[in-house]
């Protein structure tokens, strides 16, 4: 395969095994490098960066594809746990500046990657608690129930913590 600058990007070697030119690079490399520097530099411009690379996730990491090799290298939980961190530190950017909007933004990126993550679920418990929005805190309650019931998960409410979470939001607003 030759771009258009004429540079091999894949290249066959023996054994019918295909070698990726240095020239190309992953949605997750973009992502990486964008987390690097918003958490090295930390400036306004590196959170657009993260916005713009957390903006190419679609879903899970080879939703619809079975790729077997990608789940027993550990390559989708990788990839899985840098959305996260990447949607975690985005919209831990916005909630600071009370950017209500780009906290949703970046929890729903997050949760394409892991539906049910505590966590983002749990920050966007507080941007509703903010709006004063009773009906967005039991929503997204609402929804993580579903999550763990569908994932065969027990839900003890009295010792879990995203319940514990709702009901002092709740009785807060």
């Amino acid at each position: 395969v030759i771009n258009q600058n004429g540079l091999n990007l894949l290249e066959r070697e023996s054994n019918d095994i295909f070698k990726i030119g240095t020239e190309v690079i992953t949605d997750v490399q973009i992502l990486e490098t964008a987390i690097e520097r918003a958490k090295n530099k930390g400036a306004d411009e590196d959170f657009v960066m993260l916005r713009e690379a957390l903006n190419l996730v679609r879903d899970l990491p080879f939703a619809g594809e079975d790729f077997v090799w990608a789940d027993t290298e550990g390559i989708t939980s990788n990839v899985v746990l840098t959305v996260i961190t990447g949607a975690l530190m985005l919209s831990d950017f916005y909630m600071a500046r009370a950017d209500l909007n780009g906290v949703f933004w970046a929890t729903g990126q997050g949760l394409k990657a892991l539906r049910g993550h505590e966590e983002l679920i749990a920050l966007r418990m507080k941007a509703h608690a903010q709006q004063r929005n009773v009906s967005g805190i039991n929503s997204e309650w609402l929804a993580y129930e579903r999550v763990r019931i569908a994932d065969d998960q027990f839900l003890d409410r009295e010792h879990n913590e995203i319940a514990k979470l709702r009901e002092s939001l709740l009785t807060t607003i």
